[in-house]
């Protein structure tokens, strides 16, 4: 799946906390994905850097393999249905801007 959230923000200046939601996606025939990210980093993330997370439609493990702003990163996840979001609070040094598309590919 690939997404260009700049064409979401509008032009918004995002404050740390602030966050930006992909439209819903399926990867590997299954839908109910989301891609979420915090431009300035989440509430609780180091200063300077962006915060990438995915929702998942159910509970189970998952291997994802996910590109912000340039830089990739593989993920491995078990969900709960109590907390069906999981990612990286520092993941990527905060870019300029998000002219970069999102990539995201289930591995397994």
């Amino acid at each position: 799946m690939s997404w260009l959230p700049q064409l979401s923000m509008g032009g918004k200046q995002f404050a740390q906390g602030e966050k930006l939601t992909s439209p819903v996606f399926a990867l590997g025939g299954r839908s109910g994905f989301k891609l979420v990210v915090y431009p300035k980093g989440e509430s609780e993330s180091t200063g300077g850097f962006c915060s990438a997370y995915v929702q998942v439609p159910s509970a189970g493990s998952y291997q994802l393999l996910l590109t912000v702003a340039g830089q990739v990163r593989k993920l491995l996840h078990t969900f709960s249905e109590q907390s069906l979001i999981g990612g990286v609070r520092d993941f990527v040094t905060e870019p300029n801007n998000f002219d970069h598309e999102c990539l995201i590919e289930l591995l397994s």
